[in-house]
């Protein structure tokens, strides 16, 4: 396998999306987030298996937007990052 197809396999990123259990709370019980936990362990030995770096960004939209109300200076940024979701969910070079 080339560079490239390692690349686009394992990248630099990884984006956990998932359905809310509660309006309130995404994952109230923590269920999703041990579910991950096993996950990223395997995508990190993966990683490193293929001699790619084994750090990588995870995004989890609760975590990482602003949610609820939210200040003018928060709805800014909240904006800004929604109009780059595109790099979060479909590039491979990252």
């Amino acid at each position: 396998q080339d560079e490239e197809a390692t690349h686009c396999m394992y990248p630099g990123i990884v984006a956990f999306s998932y359905r809310w259990k509660t309006k309130e709370h995404p994952d109230p019980d923590g269920e999703y987030l041990a579910q991950l936990q096993g996950a990223l362990r395997w995508y990190m030995a993966n990683r490193a298996a293929r001699d790619l770096e084994p750090d990588f960004l995870v995004f989890i939209d609760y975590y990482c937007l602003y949610q609820g109300e939210r200040t003018a200076e928060q709805e800014k940024l909240f904006t800004k990052a929604l109009e780059s979701m595109d790099v979060v969910y479909a590039h491979c070079g990252i």
